[in-house]
């Protein structure tokens, strides 16, 4: 301590038996008292063999960089010396055999909340504003080695809140506590949640007015049209990347591919599948005489959003709560009482099919790709166009390409699909000198070159892309450039 020795030099008088009062010479840091825990309140001492099951912890998590020199570290210290003459081997040692450090919660501008400068938000009033399971998804959507900014608090101006119901303006002056918005929070419940729960809903809806029985006996995945089964090859590829994610610790993984996963299901198979949704049930037609593409799709869509229920519980529990009663526990008695008590879903790498999970997100990288296209010519999807032509350096994916080629005409609006043998038919080049390149290697014509390669026809300049030499001409000078 910084405060020896002087500090021994100062005695108090008890006020209650009048002697004189010093500082005790040797005091431990309380970081060693923190340090103990896994072995002081596991019965150490008392009680080995039951101290043997808890020991080592299975996770200990806390913030960086602080507990990395304080608890951490103390853990490790004690946990040596209270198993130094019990073990030589290391591994016996560690107290936990998981470590996780994360970073703080901050305001947004990245700086930390306090209650004196009224930056602070509190756990309860944020809960009650923006909803547990959306604090929840961003927590668990975080990357821990970096700060999580978090909200904006305003005392007197109107904040728009998003809800399932749409946006609120409210204006909180006069309310007797602040409301709450937080950016990442609208993202969170616009792009993920309100999306869940409308596929969720969709689905709800319709097999109640068609009188869906998820008992009805399955029509084989082999026999089902290639969007369910790419559907349902997806939640099987996201329980795989769950398993991995969460053996890691490693939540923000899971919670990056469950976000995609989730615009998959709502933007592209519910979207693509409407109609077969919609299309009426023969009338007359007794509940066993389903329309086996209908019951297809109704199968299908019902097992992913079971197991989207039990894949996301651990982090948003609520709402997957709520679904899992619905979706099992009101049909199924014999189904366990919670999605908190079922068993986590697991499929074999050989379930997943990887080639059709390829090709069907190849397709959907080719429609965002004409989407932009068209909103850089202002030209609206509603408006038919003629032509949608593309090219591919690896022929595989222009072949996948090719053969969904009316997928890809009916998400673009166009007549027509074709492919383009080449590059070049496609894309036209223009070339400028770099200067700082350049310029040392062709002095004073670096000028020609500056003026002169802009006015060329980009395919007089193709070579050079394939490591060619091209000369170029230009008031009287020639010039190499390779």
């Amino acid at each position: 301590t910084p405060h020896r020795p002087w500090i021994d030099k100062v005695k108090i008088k008890s006020e209650k038996t009048g002697a004189g009062l010093e500082r005790i010479e040797d005091v431990g840091n309380p970081w060693l008292d923190a340090g103990i825990v896994p072995f002081s309140t596991m019965h150490y001492n008392h009680d080995k063999e039951s101290w043997s099951e808890w020991f080592p912890a299975d996770l200990v998590t806390e913030c960086f960089p602080g507990q990395f020199r304080n608890w951490f570290y103390s853990m490790l210290s004690l946990a040596t010396m209270m198993r130094y003459d019990e073990t030589d081997d290391p591994e016996q040692k560690k107290p936990f055999k998981n470590l996780l450090g994360h970073r703080l919660v901050m305001n947004e501008h990245g700086k930390p909340m306090h209650k004196s400068d009224g930056t602070a938000i509190w756990f309860e009033e944020a809960a009650e504003q923006l909803g547990v399971d959306t604090l929840r998804w961003m927590y668990c959507a975080q990357n821990p080695a970096t700060d999580l900014r978090f909200g904006l608090r305003h005392a007197e101006e109107p904040v728009t809140l998003q809800t399932v119901d749409g946006p609120i303006s409210e204006t909180k002056e006069g309310l007797p506590t602040c409301k709450v918005t937080s950016t990442p929070a609208d993202d969170i419940r616009r792009m993920v949640l309100i999306p869940l729960w409308n596929s969720y809903a969709f689905f709800v809806n319709y097999a109640a007015l068609d009188g869906f029985d998820p008992a009805l006996p399955e029509v084989p995945l082999a026999e089902r049209p290639e969007i369910d089964r790419w559907i349902v090859s997806r939640v099987r590829e996201l329980t795989t990347i769950a398993h991995a994610s969460f053996q890691k610790f490693d939540t923000a993984t899971f919670m990056e591919a469950a976000k995609v996963f989730i615009d998959d299901l709502s933007n592209w198979y519910i979207r693509r599948n409407r109609r077969r949704f919609w299309r009426p049930r023969e009338e007359g037609a007794a509940a066993s005489e389903w329309d086996q593409d209908k019951l297809a799709a109704y199968q299908s869509l019902y097992d992913v959003l079971v197991t989207m229920t039990k894949l996301l519980a651990p982090c948003i529990p609520f709402l997957t709560e709520r679904m899992y009663q619905n979706l099992v526990v009101s049909v199924d008695p014999s189904a366990p009482d919670s999605v908190h008590l079922c068993k986590f879903p697991t499929f074999e790498s050989g379930e997943v099919d990887l080639a059709l999970n390829g090709r069907t997100a190849l397709v959907q990288t080719l429609v965002r790709l004409g989407h932009r296209l068209r909103e850089t010519a202002e030209l609206r999807v509603r408006q038919p166009l003629a032509e949608l032509r593309f090219a591919c350096r690896d022929a595989a994916e222009a072949e996948a390409l090719e053969q969904y080629a009316d997928v890809i005409a009916d998400e673009l609006n166009v007549k027509q699909v074709a492919r383009a043998e080449n590059l070049d038919d496609l894309v036209s080049y223009a070339y400028k000198p770099n200067l700082k390149t350049l310029g040392p290697k062709y002095g004073k014509l670096l000028q020609l070159l500056r003026t002169a390669l802009p006015e060329l026809d980009g395919a007089l300049l193709a070579p050079l892309r394939s490591g060619k030499s091209v000369t170029v001409s230009s008031e009287g000078n020639e010039v190499t450039l390779d």
